[in-house]
């Protein structure tokens, strides 16, 4: 991680997604605005302002006629955050170093100097060849743009990312940092600029064909003003969804935990009841992934539930017998 630069992520649910743009220096950051529906793989650049840096990443848009490129039905089933149109890219594969870039020109160049603020939403998919989930999403800004000819480079640095590996198939997860620019970047780009050895990555459906990874874009944020841009004052108060990640949920044998607030290690315990209110699992929160086994429980519903000195924050968990 960069020393200057600081990343926090948390999940959001898809129907919260107004976002003041007012200062945003990303323009067309949501892929609104286009020149042509998409009608295939590898269309990025009808997003307008927006063109691939490595690759063929993929422009998703409801007006599609064809239905594995349309919102919310493609590949996936993934309503927009805002609008009705995303990007989409890989971070992973397993063979060969393939990554997938987006990048655009920023309204204005950035001030040395200059503290700014930064986000953008996320949200994996699960396909036929894609199984996987990665960690180092983010952003790197650059004075020069790129191509497809002349990709953006995998170099272990990014501006922003995440060190969180990211899971959930259902929410928009919001990546969020801010840093101080050293240089007069023009550029803005998205992306995994880190190789396989430096990113990790978990296998999600053994069954799949290969191993891939790959993740739907929406609302790109930066700004000098963090107003701009998500903050963590926008998590609801005891919303847990906004605080951790399960998956999968509803699980059969287990479901992995991902936290994303640091304040809730060692400061928190973490309970499991059922409908009646019986305990039925305790832990104390000292990692930022575990794993919660089944271990004899029955299928139904239960709660989990996270206790802090003058908070308690549920979230409903589901076990099946499937």
């Amino acid at each position: 991680m960069k020393k200057n630069a600081h990343t926090i992520i948390f999940l959001m649910m898809f129907s919260f997604s107004h976002i003041s743009f007012a200062q945003n220096l990303v323009p067309n950051p949501s892929f609104e605005q286009y020149s042509i529906c998409p009608t295939n793989q590898d269309q990025i650049s009808y997003a307008t302002g927006w063109s691939s840096y490595a690759n063929s990443p993929d422009y998703f848009n409801s007006c599609s006629t064809n239905p594995l490129f349309s919102v919310p039905y493609n590949v996936s089933y993934q309503q927009a955050s805002t609008g009705s149109a995303y990007a989409g890219l890989y971070t992973y594969e397993e063979f060969g170093l393939t990554r997938e870039f987006i990048g655009i020109q920023m309204t204005n160049s950035l001030v040395i100097g200059t503290k700014y603020f930064t986000s953008l939403k996320v949200n994996l998919v699960i396909y036929t060849d894609i199984n996987c989930a990665t960690n180092k999403l983010g952003i790197l800004f650059s004075t020069i743009s790129y191509n497809s000819s002349n990709p953006a480079p995998i170099n272990n640095f990014a501006h922003i990312y995440t060190d969180s590996i990211i899971t959930d198939t259902a929410n928009w997860v919001i990546i969020f940092g801010s840093f101080v620019a050293d240089s007069a970047y023009q550029y803005l780009i998205i992306g995994n600029f880190f190789d396989d050895i430096n990113t990790t990555y978990i296998v999600l459906d053994s069954n799949s064909n290969g191993n891939r990874a790959y993740y739907f874009i929406d609302d790109i944020c930066l700004s000098a003003d963090s107003l701009d841009c998500i903050q963590l004052t926008n998590i609801p108060e005891n919303n847990l969804q906004n605080l951790l990640t399960i998956y999968p949920n509803p699980f059969h044998d287990f479901a992995n935990i991902t936290i994303n607030d640091n304040f809730l290690l060692n400061n928190s315990a973490l309970c499991i009841y059922d409908v009646l209110g019986h305990e039925v699992r305790k832990l104390k929160l000292t990692y930022h992934q575990f794993t919660i086994q089944r271990d004899g429980l029955q299928q139904g519903i239960y709660f989990l539930q996270i206790k802090t000195e003058n908070k308690l924050f549920t979230q409903k968990l589901i076990i099946t017998n499937n």
